[in-house]
C-alpha cells in the first residue's frame, strides 16, 4: 500500500452518547448567520473547552493531530486498534463535533486559516474524523503480520513499463505487475475527466471556481454560484464542491446535500407560474437534464 503521506484512517471506536456543550452545530451556525469570521485559535480553544467539560485531557487528543505523518503508520494503526474499547472520549468527541459542525466551521473560518488547514492538516482531519471500522484495521494488521502488506509513504509518481508492469517512484522505488488506483480527489476537487465539463461551464458563465478548489456553490441550496449569484437551474454535490464545503464525500454528506437540492427544486416548482417555462440551459453545454432543465453535477471519490 503506497501513498504520498502514508496516512491511514484512524480506527472507529464504539459510539458513546455525548451531548456537545461548546463545539456545537448551533453555535457554529450562529456564527455563519451573523456573518462572523473566527480564527483557528478560537476554534481550538472552544474544542479544548469541549474536551475539558467531558473530563478529557486535551493534550492527549491534540497530540493525535500533531503526530500525524510523523509516527509510523503501522505503529499508529496498532495503537488505535488496541484503543478501540478505550474509555477516553477524545477521539469520539472529534468524530462527533467536527463533521456535524464542519460545514459551518469552514464557512466561518478566516481565509488565512483555511489555507493553513488545507496545506498542513487536511489529511489529518480526514483521518481522525472519518475512521475505518475495527474489522478493517484487524484485516490490515493481519496482512502486515503475515508479510503480505507493507505501507509506504513518499510516492512521487507511477510510470508504466513498455513491456508491462509499473515503476512506483518513492524513496525506494518499487515495481508492481498490477496497480489499483485508490487515489483521493485532487486538492482542487476537479478530477481529470471532469476538467472539460468544468471548463465549459466556467467559460459559459454558468459556474465559477472557488479560491480553495472546486466550484463555488451556495451552501444552503448547492446551486452553482457565479459572481455571487446562484444559478437557479444548476446544482452540484460531491468532491467538485470542495472549497465551498469542507466535507464533500461519504453517504451522510451526499444524502444531506441531495435532500437540500431536492427541497430547493420542489420549492421552486411550487412557486413557478405554470404558464412560464424557465430559461433552458445553453445547448452547447453537455448535460443530462430533468424535465425542468435542472442539471446536477456529481463527482465523488
Amino acid at each position: 500500500m503506497l501513498s504520498r503521506s502514508g496516512t491511514l484512517p484512524a480506527v472507529r471506536q464504539p459510539h458513546v452518547p455525548h451531548e456537545l456543550k461548546h463545539f456545537t452545530p448551533e453555535y457554529m451556525h450562529g456564527l455563519v448567520r451573523q456573518g462572523r469570521q473566527v480564527s483557528l485559535t478560537e476554534l481550538i480553544a472552544r474544542m479544548r473547552d469541549e474536551l475539558l467539560a467531558a473530563g478529557v485531557d486535551p493534550s492527549t487528543t491534540f497530540d493525535e493531530v500533531r503526530t500525524q505523518g510523523v509516527e509510523d503508520p503501522i505503529r499508529r494503526l496498532r495503537r488505535h486498534f488496541a484503543a478501540v474499547e478505550s474509555r477516553d472520549l477524545g477521539a469520539r468527541i472529534l468524530q462527533h463535533a467536527v463533521p456535524d459542525s464542519g460545514q459551518d466551521v469552514w464557512h466561518a473560518l478566516r481565509a488565512a486559516d483555511r489555507r493553513f488547514v488545507l496545506d498542513g492538516y487536511f489529511r489529518t482531519i480526514m483521518s481522525l474524523c472519518c475512521p475505518m471500522p475495527p474489522a478493517s484495521a484487524k484485516t490490515l494488521l493481519r496482512l502486515v503480520d503475515s508479510g503480505q502488506l507493507e505501507v509506504r509513504a513518499g510516492v512521487g509518481g507511477i510510470e508504466p513499463y513498455d513491456d508491462g508492469g509499473f515503476r512506483i517512484r518513492a524513496d525506494h522505488d518499487v515495481t508492481a505487475d498490477v496497480v489499483v488506483n485508490g487515489v483521493n480527489s485532487p486538492a482542487d476537487g476537479i478530477a481529470g475527466d471532469t476538467g472539460p465539463l468544468v471548463d465549459t461551464l466556467v467559460a459559459g458563465g454558468l459556474a465559477g471556481p472557488d479560491p480553495y478548489g472546486g466550484l463555488t456553490i451556495d451552501r444552503e441550496t448547492s446551486r452553482l454560484v457565479v459572481d455571487g449569484e446562484p444559478q437557479r437551474q444548476l446544482f452540484a454535490l460531491g468532491d467538485i464542491t470542495f472549497g465551498s464545503l469542507f466535507f464533500t464525500f461519504g453517504i451522510p454528506v451526499l444524502v444531506d446535500r441531495g435532500v437540500d437540492i431536492v427541497d430547493t427544486i420542489r420549492a421552486d416548482a411550487g412557486s413557478l407560474d405554470p404558464d412560464v417555462r424557465p430559461d433552458p440551459i445553453p445547448s452547447n453545454t453537455t448535460s443530462n437534464t430533468t424535465p425542468s432543465n435542472t442539471m446536477c453535477l456529481q463527482e465523488t471519490a
